[in-house]
């Protein structure tokens, strides 16, 4: 809102950082996220979720360097992928809809 116009497109670039991470989750325990978040605040973190979190996850957004997108869907993911500097495969559950095959093809 500091533009003075709100970017209510999903799918536009926010510019909120340069340096942004993606991590997809089914799980709530991710390995040292919350550590990562206040380590890096440079950084932008957009955890991206295919159900509700639980409030392990839901309470990391209020720091101001965290973007949660619970029920994520498919274009989405490909968007953020594309967007993102780094994957970052932290989370303790399966790997989710063949991310890490996806982020290797986007180098």
């Amino acid at each position: 809102m500091l533009s003075g116009k709100a970017n209510l497109n999903y799918f536009e670039p926010c510019n909120q950082s340069k340096k942004t991470a993606f991590i997809v989750t089914w799980v709530l325990e991710v390995e040292h996220l919350e550590y990562l978040i206040k380590s890096l605040p440079e950084w932008h973190f957009h955890i991206g979720a295919l159900v509700d979190c639980a409030p392990a996850l839901t309470n990391l957004s209020v720091y101001g360097n965290v973007t949660l997108c619970q029920s994520i869907i498919h274009n989405r993911i490909e968007w953020l992928l594309g967007d993102a500097t780094v994957y970052l495969d932290i989370n303790y559950g399966a790997e989710v809809l063949d991310v890490l095959s996806k982020a290797r093809d986007k180098g």
